[in-house]
């Protein structure tokens, strides 16, 4: 108990470090998942419950944090049914939808958080990175969109069928 006391306080005084380790784990995690896919959906709802856990300590307005916690509810609800093996086109876009709109929150989170006073903070360098990664992620799922609707819209010569969403990235 006191170990998980020790990790909880140290998140408190860094989240945005830890986001960024975390994504890094994802991130590790995805070269890994390359061909299975409900490895590969367990790792996007890795990433959508570390979305949750930073949502816990940005500082927004209640109506984006509502908004926010949305897109991450339904991306996770989403993700169950591509867990499923559900593999309608809709399901996957709207899947990739949500996640998408769920970091562009988070990352403007993170922008509302990073100028919310007049002093840097060794959290709020690690929050203009996760910034970054946060709106490279979603962009990333917007190209996986791009893709399931208009086949063929990215081409690797390596590789047949849908680009992974780390080619994307």
């Amino acid at each position: 108990m006191y170990i998980l006391d020790n990790v909880w306080k140290r998140f408190q005084v860094l989240p945005s470090a830890w986001l960024l380790f975390l994504q890094f784990v994802i991130l590790l995690l995805s070269l890994f998942s390359h061909h299975n896919m409900p490895y590969k959906v367990i790792t996007w709802m890795v990433g959508v419950l570390v979305l949750l856990l930073i949502a816990k300590v940005i500082r927004q307005t209640p109506m984006l944090s509502v908004l926010g916690l949305s897109f991450v509810y339904a991306a996770l609800f989403f993700s169950f049914f591509i867990l499923l093996g559900v593999r309608h086109p809709l399901i996957l876009v709207m899947s990739h939808a949500c996640e998408a709109a769920a970091y562009f929150s988070a990352a403007y989170g993170l922008l509302r958080y990073m100028f919310h006073d007049r002093y840097l903070t060794k959290d709020e360098l690690f929050a203009a990175a996760a910034v970054f990664t946060l709106i490279a992620w979603g962009f990333a799922f917007l190209y996986s969109i791009c893709q399931i609707l208009i086949p063929q819209s990215f081409q690797n010569p390596n590789a047949v069928g849908l680009q992974s969403w780390l080619d994307l990235l």
